[in-house]
């Protein structure tokens, strides 16, 4: 039974690895099995991440420390993943930021920030990758959403609009790739304790109020989401594509 969920001899991609919960996915894929190519821009934060694995699992890691905005440096990257280790069989597009703010104060900057990393960089990452998996009609792309994808989380109208976008991306990368069996779901977390949450005092009471409306009690942490991650990234999900995994504490299951 357990064999299903195992990734030895797999080759994973997870973006956003430097800390938090791409770090969390980086370690718990490794611990599946699968040997993992790290990537962010935050190139020294990736060598933690590297050694953790190592650490844990004794295996090696490739590092990029790239922008994943940036589709020459990505398909650059891809090229030399595929010449070393011949296939890709995972990614995760994990990587992703936040700038709460009214709606009223968000800038053009702010907007063209935010869609280019939680959005657009998904679509580069995924059509550089998926290229190369359908030569072998297999690969796994997990895609990180968020309930504020389907919920109107006041303050981050930016963030909301990109993990929605990162919805409707997810079905129909799954529709149109599904002939060369490929998978293509998304994970939607709630409120994970991460760097992305340095709330003010005000946001620390709306955190508050968060929590008590959530029948869990607790913010997540990132271990929360690995489950769902090797899951999805496992021959134990071939029979899903094209949805997503709503791991919230049961916050989006309840009126807040």
């Amino acid at each position: 039974m357990l064999d299903m969920f195992s990734l030895e001899g797999k080759l994973a991609i997870v973006t956003g690895s430097a800390r938090g919960i791409g770090q969390s996915y980086a370690v718990g894929l490794a611990k599946a099995g699968a040997t993992l190519v790290l990537v962010d821009i935050l190139e020294d934060n990736l060598k933690e991440t590297a050694q953790l694995i190592k650490d844990e699992t004794g295996r090696d890691s490739k590092t990029y420390g790239i922008d994943v905005t940036d589709s020459a440096k990505i398909n650059s990257m891809v090229k030399e993943i595929i010449a070393e280790y011949h296939k890709i069989d995972i990614l995760v597009n994990n990587a992703g930021i936040n700038a709460p703010k009214p709606f009223l104060e968000v800038t053009e900057d702010d907007w063209k920030k935010i869609v280019g990393v939680n959005l657009n960089s998904q679509f580069l990452m995924s059509h550089a990758v998926a290229k190369e998996m359908v030569k072998h009609n297999y690969g796994k792309i997990i895609n990180m959403a968020s309930v504020g994808g389907f919920m109107a989380l006041s303050d981050t109208a930016p963030y909301n609009a990109s993990k929605g976008g990162v919805l409707q991306l997810t079905k129909t990368m799954a529709a149109d790739l599904s002939q060369y069996k490929l998978n293509i779901n998304a994970i939607c977390p709630g409120f994970i304790d991460t760097g992305l949450l340095k709330p003010s005092k005000s946001r620390d009471q709306r955190l508050q109020k968060v929590m008590d409306n959530t029948p869990l009690n607790r913010l997540g942490n990132p271990n929360d989401l690995v489950g769902a991650c090797i899951f999805l990234a496992s021959d134990a999900s071939s029979y899903m594509t094209g949805t997503q995994i709503i791991v919230d504490g049961g916050m989006s299951a309840v009126a807040m």
